[in-house]
């Protein structure tokens, strides 16, 4: 679990760095995502956090896990509420605004995946549950 874990990480934080290249030189992308009667800078304030949070806090929870750092879960815990809190966002928006539903897909995909790994690789004697049968 933890080397699928590690693998999601990295590949999530390389498709969010891809995702905001393609929002930033191609604007007419950014239609997907905005929310109806929303300015496009609602949407671009997310790139600061994003680099942060998301992308920044995935590629290091990687890291540390990959390395079995005593760390590593307090930071994937770090990443999940990041990345839960953005999703529940989205919701919230799409819902009061009726769109931008291919940000709140992806967000969600990506927040019930990370939800299953914090929890199957939650220590449980001090270390990281290193259990790779499952």
């Amino acid at each position: 679990m933890r080397k699928a874990a590690v693998w999601f990480l990295v590949m999530q934080g390389g498709a969010a760095l891809l995702w905001w290249s393609v929002l930033l030189v191609w604007p007419a992308t950014r239609r997907l995502f905005v929310f109806p009667g929303a300015p496009q800078s609602v949407l671009l304030a997310f790139l600061g956090p994003d680099l942060l949070l998301f992308t920044g806090a995935s590629w290091i929870a990687a890291w540390g896990l990959k390395k079995s750092a005593s760390w590593a879960w307090g930071m994937l815990c770090l990443h999940v509420g990041a990345v839960s809190y953005a999703t529940l966002l989205c919701w919230s928006l799409a819902l009061s605004q009726g769109g931008g539903w291919a940000g709140v897909l992806l967000m969600t995909l990506s927040t019930g995946l990370l939800l299953v790994f914090v929890w199957r690789l939650r220590p449980t004697t001090g270390q990281l549950n290193d259990d790779d049968s499952a």
